[in-house]
């Protein structure tokens, strides 16, 4: 509503609640009509809300980028351990963190059980020595 134009003051529910007859009888109709008399009687007494400034509304936006991103991750990774599990539990226990880049480089290089199973000693040393 802001972001359209409009005028948005917040009230506590407990002020509405307080307005109520002492039957307590709550509904729509009712809670509009003492929302309307709030913002008749007592509206300068109500905080109005302002648009959030550019910097908040970035801000807002690269900490919901940010939180696709960490979820993106730890989908992907579920998705790597998952496949591991399946086709090369090894290598599961081969690094501590499947998502270390040295695993993922092993990994490029012996994509398989059977690949690596046929690297030899000098071959493996050579891979790690590198890193």
């Amino acid at each position: 509503m802001l972001e359209a134009g409009f005028n948005v003051y917040p009230v506590n529910p407990k002020v509405v609640d307080r307005r109520h007859k002492p039957s307590g009888a709550k509904s729509e109709p009712l809670d509009a009509h003492i929302f309307a008399e709030l913002g008749k009687t007592d509206i300068n007494r109500l905080r109005q809300l302002k648009p959030d400034s550019e910097l908040i509304q970035e801000l807002k936006a690269l900490t919901r980028d940010k939180d696709t991103l960490i979820k993106e991750s730890t989908r992907l990774t579920n998705r790597l351990i998952a496949c591991l599990k399946e086709y090369f539990s090894v290598a599961l226990e081969l690094f501590s963190k499947p998502t270390l880049p040295v695993a993922l480089d092993f990994l490029k290089f012996y994509p398989t059980l059977e690949s690596a199973q046929i690297a030899s000693v000098p071959e493996l040393a050579a891979f790690f020595k590198v890193l």
